[in-house]
């Protein structure tokens, strides 16, 4: 094939060279002669290798041109054909008549003979339009559609439309301003480089968007999809630059988050009353009323989760956690689970002398103030929030507890020079531990390592439960203990 001995760049230029041509060929307006002049035949040059024994009936056989073009599948030896056809048209004077049809057809075959690579992008970004819009029609006080126009000169344009009372669309706000060139042409860049092999995927119900990115040769390239998730990092965060540079939150941008209705605030007020009967004395029936109240509230705005228990009028135990950016991602996991959907309620529930109430309240950023009450348990709570607790407790014990209480940092000596590091440590679904050799003092108890495993060396992810040194008599042979590859996250972090 023509492009298998060709570099990145020419491959590049070849791609830009069919696109350009195909785009103009395509529109009505414009002449065979207006776009297949010199210039075209000079580009077209520059990537032919001519062959010899052409048929060169086939460029004049325009009853037949769709079958006969549809059949051709060496690249080469249809930029021959072009080439002859160019020259009987502008050297030898044959009539023009159906010439652009046959051009068009030809390029068409072109662009699908490259169709795997051809559409990422190439060149250099000048401009850049992004539509969005979702597809609840009945979301009248929303944006039903916006468009964002960037230019390389700086130039931005943002025009957001409603639907009116007849379900026209109409515009609700436009905006026009002037960026710094410099971040402009970074930005522009980002946007690029993410869809220089972007794969288009399926739209949703919530809602999507369509790009185009425009070169310096004025070829356009389009890309289409759903609003995406927070896995999708690239888009989500691409959005986020552009709602920052912008100074404009209500932008649906790539990840339609306006739209979603985040949670802001989230508090769980728990309370257990037991009913304690004493034995009688002075013939009356002594009963003790016990509570134990506990309460967990996570907000966005301050960035904290508090878990605080009461177990009696005068003990009370809190935990706070600050972490900035980590309660609103937490906040934007806990935004998935379903507080309302519960179990259907027994109706022949023993009473006992015992009560354990919940009240969940949820603040949103656009809706009311939402409250779930009912008994604490499995029938009357959530069906989420067994994910829910889940979550939070995992959220709780990722930052542990400290060193100055953890017996591994207080009881560990301080090594010498010339110790020998020992690593114990644990497979998954295993108790059994094993000595690992290593020379990185970084490795704490807790941290997940690579290490070699069985004789063929393959690569395992396991837990240091242990860290000892030794100067001599080693718990295992010195030449005979693997060593330690890397930390697990260390290697995550390179890839």
């Amino acid at each position: 094939m023509f492009m298998d001995t060709q570099n990145n760049d020419r491959q590049d230029r070849y791609y830009m060279f069919i696109l350009k041509y195909f785009n103009e060929l395509k529109q009505s307006f414009v002449t065979t002669e207006d776009i297949l002049n010199h210039e075209f035949y000079y580009a077209l040059q520059f990537f032919t290798h001519e062959q010899d024994h052409i048929d060169t009936s086939v460029i004049d056989n325009y009853d037949h041109m769709e079958e006969v073009i549809e059949d051709i599948q060496d690249q080469d030896y249809l930029l021959t054909l072009i080439t002859l056809q160019w020259r009987s048209l502008y050297l030898l004077g044959h009539t023009m008549d159906r010439s652009k049809d046959w051009f068009l057809l030809a390029f068409e075959r072109l662009v699908f003979l490259n169709r795997k690579n051809i559409f990422y992008f190439r060149g250099v970004p000048q401009k850049v339009t992004l539509i969005s819009y979702h597809k609840n029609v009945f979301l009248i006080d929303r944006d039903i559609k916006q468009i964002v126009t960037l230019h390389s000169n700086g130039y931005v344009k943002a025009v957001n439309y409603i639907l009116d009372e007849n379900g026209n669309e109409k515009i609700s706000k436009e905006t026009e301003e002037f960026l710094n060139v410099s971040v402009m042409s970074d930005l522009l860049e980002d946007l690029a480089k993410t869809f220089h092999d972007y794969d288009d995927e399926l739209t949703t119900d919530d809602g999507q968007w369509n790009l185009s990115i425009e070169n310096h040769l004025g070829i356009e390239y389009e890309y289409y999809g759903p609003f995406v998730k927070t896995t999708h990092h690239e888009l989500k965060e691409l959005s986020e630059v552009l709602r920052e540079l912008l100074d404009d939150d209500s932008l649906y941008i790539f990840d339609g988050e306006p739209l979603r209705d985040r949670m802001e605030r989230i508090q769980i007020d728990y309370h257990r009353h037991t009913e304690l009967h004493l034995p009688r004395f002075e013939n009356s029936q002594k009963t003790v009323d016990l509570h134990f109240q506990e309460h967990i509230m996570i907000d966005r705005e301050t960035e904290t989760l508090e878990w605080t228990y009461q177990i009696s009028p005068q003990c009370h135990i809190c935990h706070s956690y600050h972490i900035q950016d980590g309660i609103s991602y937490l906040l934007d996991q806990c935004s998935a689970f379903d507080f309302h959907d519960k179990e259907e309620l027994l109706d022949d529930v023993i009473d006992s002398h015992e009560s354990k109430d919940y009240v969940i309240t949820i603040n949103y950023k656009y809706q009311q103030q939402t409250q779930i009450t009912g008994s604490f348990d499995s029938q009357d709570l959530p069906k989420d929030y067994v994910y829910f607790a889940k979550l939070i407790q995992e959220f709780i014990e990722f930052y542990g507890f400290g060193e100055m209480l953890n017996p591994y940092v207080y009881s560990q000596l301080r090594h010498t020079k010339g110790d020998h590091i020992y690593c114990k440590v644990v497979f998954e679904q295993s108790a059994k531990t094993y000595y690992y050799l290593t020379d990185d003092e970084s490795i704490c108890v807790g941290d997940y390592v690579i290490v070699p495993v069985g004789k063929d060396n393959h690569e395992e992810v396991v837990q240091v439960v242990d860290i000892e040194y030794y100067q001599e008599d080693t718990p295992f042979p010195l030449e005979k203990t693997k060593k330690i590859i890397a930390k697990y996250q260390d290697v995550e972090l390179v890839s």
